[in-house]
């Protein structure tokens, strides 16, 4: 996949994938950078519709559940 269009062109990013029939919904999880805080960021209510995709920026946004003015979720920790 070509870098998503972000305020960073080359900040990282990740990509989930919902090979299912239906939504799944996000509400709950969470991601992290560190074994010791497994939920660092966690997901806004939010689901993947099926066969959708959802891409979220390892920004390092202080705010939580950052959402930017295109609509992309922001974590709070970045992975490079």
């Amino acid at each position: 996949m070509a870098n998503p269009a972000g305020p960073e062109p080359h900040q990282e990013w990740v990509e989930l994938y919902n090979d299912g029939a239906s939504a799944v919904s996000l509400n709950g999880w969470a991601l992290t950078d560190s074994s010791n805080e497994p939920a660092k960021w966690t997901f806004p209510n939010i689901a993947i519709a099926a066969g959708g995709y959802l891409v979220v920026f390892a920004s390092g946004r202080p705010e939580p559940a950052y959402v930017d003015a295109g609509g992309n979720l922001h974590t709070n920790f970045s992975l490079s």
